[in-house]
């Protein structure tokens, strides 16, 4: 697809997949085009899971990752921002934190 059209179709807010149906908001695709892409990325990613040597390949791939962003200083979760933590940016540090004190009673079942 020309460059060109694609800008028109964005900037008219029509599906640039199909370009039959108005845009989601805050996306260039429609909600039926959104959901066929939603299914085919997730049979590819079943199906590329059950390959165990694709899996070992993106688990050492994600290892190198994190162990190269954490001696270079990155956060390790979002990659962008100087380390606060060991291993975490300030604003990554506080979402763990959040997440943590929002969920930690279905750990601890004991809590009253």
């Amino acid at each position: 697809m020309e460059d060109g059209v694609k800008e028109a179709l964005k900037s008219a807010g029509i599906c640039i997949t199909c370009r039959r149906r108005f845009a989601e908001p805050h996306s260039f695709y429609c909600s039926e085009c959104l959901e066929k892409d939603r299914k085919r990325a997730s049979k590819n990613y079943h199906r590329l899971m059950q390959d165990e040597a694709y899996a070992k390949q993106q688990r050492e791939t994600k290892r190198k990752r994190y162990y190269w962003l954490k001696e270079n200083g990155y956060c390790t979760k979002c990659g962008k921002h100087e380390q606060y933590t060991d291993t975490l940016c300030l604003s990554c540090w506080r979402k763990s934190k959040i997440y943590y004190e929002n969920n930690k009673w279905k750990k601890n079942k004991k809590v009253y």
